[in-house]
């Protein structure tokens, strides 16, 4: 929604790429993936947003697995960085929690992933 706090305005391809032009980086994912290491600033608001925001979705509603799916996938790196962030802060019985990076939704929704 892009409101204050919604975790859309630090893990999205709209948020990473605005940081990018901000950084003077390419902002197409796959370029901006072959320049910027998993630690680069630029993806700051992703690692840090996805990781929170899959703690909070395993702390409160306790799924079997987590799915990654989207335009953000291609930034692999990144969104294990995320997951490595999440696992440390999630509450212990949720630590092995799989998490799986599948790709872009429309190629999974029919599928019912």
């Amino acid at each position: 929604c892009g409101a204050t706090g919604c975790l859309e305005t630090l893990a999205s391809v709209t948020a990473v790429t605005r940081r990018a032009r901000e950084l003077g980086l390419p902002v197409e994912l796959p370029e901006l993936v072959e320049v910027a290491g998993p630690e680069h600033p630029v993806w700051e608001g992703l690692v840090f947003g996805l990781g929170h925001g899959l703690r909070t979705f395993a702390n409160v509603l306790g799924p079997d697995a987590i799915a990654l799916v989207g335009g953000l996938t291609v930034a692999r790196p990144a969104l294990d960085a995320a997951v490595r962030a999440f696992r440390r802060e999630v509450i212990p019985v949720h630590r092995d929690l799989p998490v799986h990076v599948l790709g872009r939704a429309d190629r999974f929704a029919i599928l019912g992933c």
